[in-house]
């Protein structure tokens, strides 16, 4: 096997721990990846400015693939990937949205946007980024600049539903994306253009850099992580991650965060 030139880490179960912190000894493990000259890179669901909080926690410096691959930023910084949804089909997603009473949010580059001062959707918000990188607007018409996702959020027990309902309504415009959350009170639903994933923007990343495929090791715990290890020459697998992704790794571990 060639020596590993490039280690791609997902964020949430892999570095973070269950209660989203860094430990010190995952700190200290990739840092002593860094130390030894391997490139490293997060790959993650999160916006950019969420993972680079992860970057400069860890002490690194580290590519960056964020919004599950619609967004890639070398370790400098410099934009390899941006691909945003045009205006009129961010308007047919939230119209049919609000069709289907799902609450919608649009993910920017750098920031996630709400309509209205939600108190669920700013509680919302504030698990996901610890209250920080949104802002409340009266109306979407408001917003300018690209939007990269548009996420939706809905009661559970209709989160199959409106799943359903708006693949119909898009007929193949758009990969969907949708899980329910960890609590299992809600339905969430990721819309952006096809093609982009974790996967693709690990491609993007390792050719940037002149690296084979076969020098990658990708490590993640969940099923957005899928395209990830498909996209690395050694898949590393949590232990406790979804079946589909047990079988593309070669290694199953304890999560880094918990080991």
């Amino acid at each position: 096997m060639q020596s590993i030139r490039l280690v791609a880490l997902d964020i949430d179960g892999t570095l973070l721990d269950s209660r989203k912190e860094l430990r010190p000894r995952t700190r200290r493990a990739v840092r002593g990846l860094a130390d030894r000259g391997v490139v490293l890179a997060l790959a993650t669901g999160r916006i950019h400015p969420s993972a680079a909080e992860i970057v400069e926690a860890l002490g690194i410096d580290a590519g960056i693939v964020s919004l599950n691959g619609t967004c890639v930023r070398s370790a400098g910084g410099d934009p390899l990937h941006h691909r945003p949804i045009p205006r009129e089909g961010v308007g047919r997603v939230l119209d049919r949205a609000v069709e289907r009473a799902a609450f919608p949010f649009l993910f920017l580059g750098d920031e996630i946007v709400l309509r209205g001062d939600s108190l669920p959707g700013r509680r919302a918000l504030d698990r996901w980024t610890n209250g920080r990188h949104y802002r409340a607007v009266e109306s979407f018409e408001e917003v300018t600049e690209p939007v990269l996702q548009v996420h939706l959020v809905a009661p559970a027990e209709v989160g199959p539903e409106v799943l359903a309902g708006m693949e119909r309504d898009l007929d193949g415009e758009f990969d969907l994306f949708g899980y329910a959350s960890t609590t299992g009170e809600t339905w969430h639903l990721e819309i952006r253009i096809p093609g982009d994933d974790k996967g693709t923007g690990l491609e993007r990343l390792r050719r940037t850099l002149g690296i084979a495929r076969e020098e990658v090791l990708a490590a993640g715990d969940w099923l957005n992580d899928v395209a990830l290890l498909e996209a690395a020459g050694v898949g590393v697998a949590m232990r406790g991650a979804p079946e589909a992704l047990g079988v593309l790794a070669i290694v199953v571990q304890d999560a880094l965060a918990e080991a």
